[in-house]
């Protein structure tokens, strides 16, 4: 299994607890906003019997008038609260490595003790990505709520953190590579856009020479004051930079 499927496995994970807190027994959940149909039941025989006739889009009206939204509003008012179960710490959403957990513990006690903290400025960037600081000014951080929560316990550590901090960290090293493939490939193309323009340059050079009917003459020559006017063959680069200045009329 890869970093990706365990992550993409525990993130299922903490949905499933999330999903799983239910009513008490006997309990059922109702909407505070009701809808046409739960109003419609709370009428009496009588309201049913007035209403009937009415257009459909006159219902709400209807409803309205007879002062049933209300009566809704108060069966929850009276509604009976069930008492709060008792839950332990809810588990964390996601994996916070030993190292980054270190540093938290460290950047408080400097806290505490006023004084600057020692946590390399990588760890605190690595801090503030999960959101357990928040990044103040360019060199000062503060903790987020849910930092000071996972430091007075309120959350507990995943049933399944060794492998979920392993997932974590294989996840990482999994997007430095690609980040470095990323680079990698950029280097590439910028090669391949230089051969490219170079290409580019050589046909235009080569259709300027074929449509104009250039030869040596009218680009090697070195002196026409000379009796009789000598020539010296170019190559190379030194070609390209003739052609180019008689292609800009500078020939």
């Amino acid at each position: 299994m890869d970093a990706l499927t365990e992550l993409q496995r525990s993130f299922e994970e903490f949905d499933a607890q999330v999903k799983a807190a239910t009513p008490p027994a006997g309990w059922t959940l109702i909407p505070r906003q009701p809808t046409q149909e739960m109003l419609l039941a709370l009428m009496s025989e009588g309201e049913k019997n007035a209403m009937k006739g009415f257009p459909l889009q006159y219902v709400d009206r209807f409803l309205t008038s007879a002062q049933i939204p209300n009566r809704y509003l108060q069966l929850l008012a009276v509604a009976p609260v069930p008492a709060p179960v008792p839950q332990g710490p809810m588990a964390l959403p996601f994996a916070i490595l030993p190292d980054e957990m270190a540093a938290l513990r460290r950047f408080h006690e400097c806290s505490q003790d006023g004084d600057e903290y020692d946590v390399p400025k990588p760890m605190m960037k690595r801090l503030a990505e999960i959101g357990l600081v928040r990044r103040v000014t360019s060199s000062i951080y503060e903790y987020t709520t849910f930092g000071l929560s996972v430091l007075i316990g309120e959350f507990s550590d995943s049933p399944d953190y060794a492998n979920v901090a392993r997932a974590a960290e294989m996840s990482r090293q999994y997007a430095q590579t690609l980040e470095d493939r990323i680079k990698d490939q950029a280097t590439t193309n910028n090669i391949l856009l230089g051969q490219r323009d170079a290409a580019l340059a050589d046909a235009a050079r080569y259709r300027w020479l074929r449509d104009n009917n250039v030869g040596p003459s009218q680009i090697d020559r070195v002196c026409d004051d000379c009796n009789p006017p000598y020539f010296t063959l170019k190559s190379g680069t030194d070609l390209d930079t003739a052609i180019d200045s008689a292609m800009k009329g500078g020939a």
